[in-house]
Formats: structure tokens, C-alpha cells, sequence
């Protein structure tokens, strides 16, 4: 029976050999084609068989913490970064050129309104002064005789005067009461006009900046009391008056510039200091308020995930403002959602979780 299996073999062989080396090239081709494509066939049938062999990898569920959204009635705050300035901060300038002759105040030394600060030499003006007003006295003796006219006497007043003035240019005065804060000029020191000689800051009271967005200017009043921290004064609670509010917003951030003024008797307040500035626009009702760590910033957009039937739901959200214990939103949270505070930077869209008790 084997040989007879052989033989038929062997003749199907010969057939099969025989037809091949009667084909042309472009026969030949095709027929190997062909062979190829069923070959192909038979693999992919074998495939699914190997892989049932190999166990497939189960998903990965990714632990997580979450609170359920409430509404609830929130005052309406909104918290702004401000900067505290000095009410003055003045650059004095010498307001002629002359030699210093005498420094009488440095650097942190607090000063009166009025005092004098530097003096340049005025001999020449001095002379000049004395020269004038022993002119003018003796002019105003002669014009009851008639001997002098009235312009000649008017000229002789408009020379002491200005006399005057130049004699007061040899002195730099504080312009009002404060501190001190850089002095520039030597003793024996030349200066020109225009040179600065003092920096000199009051600090009591103090001003702090804040732009205020367009859509809550009109939340502010003149006069209206507003509470401020102060970054470098942790527990420290301040209160400022609105004593400024621009009439025009910025064209870098649409926003208006409001001014606080703030008592500073101690001086705790320093100018250059970062201000938190918080304003009550009133009472929001029925907001959704989420903790920080729920809120991932993402290509200039703000995205939470929600959690559905076992599921992480990517879900874009608008903040209204940042609170102190989180952030309030507009739109993107409903009550009742169960929003990720933990594990959502390991979350993408549809991932298994498993909630964390």
C-alpha cells in the first residue's frame, strides 16, 4: 500500500514538474503567487490557536480619591495680587551746579518736611543775595523822595528775589516727612543740576497697587474698606481704603488699576512688599467649590476627572475665581459628580479606577 502511495506521489510529482517547465515566465509568476497566498491564508487561520496559548494581560485599575460635588451658597470672594508702595518716594536732584560743602542726613535716618538735607557752597550766591537786599532797602528809602522810579524799584525787588532763589538752590530739603532711603552725593563732591543727591520715602501711610478684572470693577467704591496679606508677614491681616480707581483699563490685560491706602504707623509695611488682596463681590448661591489638588492645568486649559460606572471622565471645567480652600467654578462640574482629588495625574480618559475608601 506504501508503494503504491509513492508511485501516485511520485507521478503527481512528475506532473506537477512537467506543467511548471511548460510555463512561460509570466505562468510562473502567478502560480507562485499563488502558492504564497494560500500559504498566508493557512498562517492566519494558525494565529488564533497560538494565541490561545498565551493568557491575556488584565487591565490595570488605578486607585483613587474622590469627593461628591455639592452646591452650596459661598461668599463671592476673588483674591488679587497687589504691590505696597511708598506713598512718596522721591528722587531729589541738586538744582544747581556747585560744590557739597555739607551732608546732613544718610540713609535710613528719618526726616522732617522742609529739613535740610545737603548744602553746596554759596558764597557767590550769597553775596549776590546780600547784595540785592541792601539795594532794595536803599532804593525803598529813596522812593518816598521821589529820587527813584517806580520800575526802578520794581527791578531792583525782581533782582533781590531772584537772588533769593538762587541762594535757595544751594540747599536740597526733604519734600516731606519720611525716610531717607539712598543718598548718592559725596562731601566735597562737584555736582550739576539734574544730579540725584537722595532718595526719600514716606511710608506712613502706605499704597497698595492691584488690577482689578473688567468684569468685577464694578463690584468696588471709593472709600470702601478691603483686607490684604502680606507674603513676608504670614498671620498678619491688613485693611487699606480705595482711594484710587482708574477710569480706563490697561491694554496689556484689559484689567483696571485700583489703588489701597493703608496706615503704616510702625512701619511693619515696606514698599516692593506682595500683597493677597481679597474683595467680597457678595454671595454666590448654589457654587461648586473643588479643592485644588482636583483641578490639573493642561495646555491652557483647566481639566478634572469625574468618575462613571468604574470609569475616569475627562471633564474641562471654567474657574471663576481661587479661593484660600479652593477654586469656585463657572461651568463643568454638576452636584452629585465624583470628582478625583487623588491618582487623576495617572488618569486618562476611560481608565478603570477602584475608589478608595
Amino acid at each position: 500500500m506504501k508503494e503504491e502511495q509513492m508511485n501516485i506521489f511520485k507521478n503527481l510529482k512528475g506532473k506537477a514538474k512537467a506543467r511548471w517547465e511548460g510555463l512561460d515566465k509570466n505562468g510562473k509568476i502567478l502560480l507562485a503567487a499563488l502558492v504564497a497566498i494560500i500559504l498566508l491564508i493557512g498562517l492566519f487561520r494558525a494565529l488564533p490557536e497560538r494565541q490561545k496559548k498565551f493568557p491575556v494581560r488584565p487591565e490595570a485599575i488605578v486607585p483613587v480619591d474622590v469627593i461628591e460635588a455639592t452646591a452650596q451658597d459661598r461668599p463671592d470672594l476673588i483674591i488679587l495680587s497687589g504691590l505696597v508702595l511708598a506713598d512718596i518716594d522721591a528722587t531729589l536732584a541738586a538744582e544747581k551746579s556747585g560744590r557739597v560743602v555739607e551732608l546732613l542726613a544718610d540713609r535710613g535716618q528719618a526726616v522732617t518736611n522742609g529739613q535740610v538735607l545737603l548744602r553746596l557752597d554759596d558764597r557767590t550766591a550769597r553775596i549776590a543775595f546780600e547784595d540785592a537786599a541792601r539795594n532794595l532797602e536803599r532804593f525803598e528809602k529813596l522812593s518816598g523822595t521821589g529820587a527813584v522810579s517806580q520800575k526802578d524799584l520794581d527791578d531792583i525787588r525782581k533782582t533781590k528775589d531772584l537772588a533769593e532763589t538762587a541762594l535757595s538752590y544751594c540747599t536740597v530739603k526733604s519734600p516731606a516727612d519720611g525716610i531717607v532711603n539712598e543718598r548718592y552725593a559725596e562731601e566735597g563732591e562737584y555736582v550739576m543740576p539734574g544730579t540725584p543727591v537722595f532718595d526719600v520715602i514716606a511710608i506712613d501711610p502706605v499704597r497698595v497697587t492691584v488690577d482689578i478684572p473688567e468684569r468685577n470693577i464694578s463690584s468696588l467704591t471709593a472709600g470702601e474698606p478691603v483686607s490684604f496679606d502680606v507674603l513676608s508677614l504670614p498671620g498678619e491681616t491688613f485693611t487699606g481704603t480705595v482711594s484710587y480707581i482708574s477710569s480706563k483699563a490697561s491694554t496689556d490685560n484689559n484689567a483696571f488699576r485700583i489703588e489701597l491706602t493703608a496706615d503704616n504707623p510702625d512701619g511693619t509695611l515696606r514698599p516692593g512688599m506682595i500683597a493677597s488682596v481679597q474683595h467680597q463681590r457678595g454671595i454666590r448661591k448654589n457654587a461648586i467649590t473643588l479643592p485644588l489638588s482636583a483641578i490639573i492645568p493642561q495646555k491652557g486649559d483647566n481639566i478634572v476627572f469625574l468618575v462613571r460606572d468604574g470609569r475616569a471622565v475627562r471633564q474641562m471645567v471654567r474657574i471663576d475665581s481661587i479661593l484660600e480652600t479652593g477654586a469656585m467654578l463657572l461651568s463643568g462640574v454638576e452636584p452629585g459628580d465624583l470628582v478625583v482629588t487623588r491618582g487623576n495625574r495617572m488618569l486618562t480618559d476611560g481608565t478603570a479606577v477602584s475608589i478608595q475608601d
